[in-house]
This record gives structure tokens, sequence and C-alpha cells, in this order.
């Protein structure tokens, strides 16, 4: 049954049931929040796939810094306004900025 599935089963599983109906667009809010590194590195695998190879748009909302510079096309960071759009490269100065991060040497 669904609830004797792990959670990172359990998202993989919804996000198929959800790719069912073939939509243009998946919205997603913390896909990987709470995954291990095995799942969340698999499920970036699957919307890279989607994204690049099957013509699909995924929108998500993540905390995880790391993983969107990593596996994203275009970065959006926001703190009740826009502060940065664009490219992934250069979005590291615009979160420390909006975050008061300073990076480490």
């Amino acid at each position: 049954s669904f609830l004797e599935l792990s959670g990172g089963q359990q998202r993989i599983l919804l996000l198929g049931m959800a790719l069912v109906s073939e939509p243009e667009l998946l919205l997603l809010d913390e896909p990987t929040a709470g995954l291990d590194l095995h799942v969340r590195t698999h499920m970036m695998e699957i919307l890279r796939e989607l994204t690049e190879n099957e013509g699909k748009t995924a929108l998500m909302v993540s905390h995880d810094v790391g993983l969107m510079l990593e596996n994203v096309s275009k970065i959006v960071c926001l703190d009740g306004r826009i502060h940065y759009t664009g490219e992934p490269e250069e979005a590291l100065s615009a979160i420390e900025d909006v975050f008061g991060l300073k990076r480490g040497v």
C-alpha cells in the first residue's frame, strides 16, 4: 500500500501519477525536502529527463540552494519580492545578499 512505501518512494509515485495526464507544466513544492541523497538525486534525474528531453517545464520551490544551483536552468530568488532572476551561476551573490550570508574561503 501507499502508506507502506518510504517517503522517497511515495514522492516518486506521486510524480509518476501527476505525469499520467501528460502536463506541460509541473508545479513542485519542496520536491526533495526530507529525502535521502540517493532518492534526492534520483528525483532530480527524473526532473532533468522531463525538462531536457521531453519538453516539460518544472517550476520548483526549494530552500536547498546547492541542489538548485546544480540542477536548474533558471533561478528566481524571492524574499517577499523578486531579488534575482537568471542563470544559476550568477545567483549565489544575490542569494548571499538577500539572506545576509558570507561566502567561505
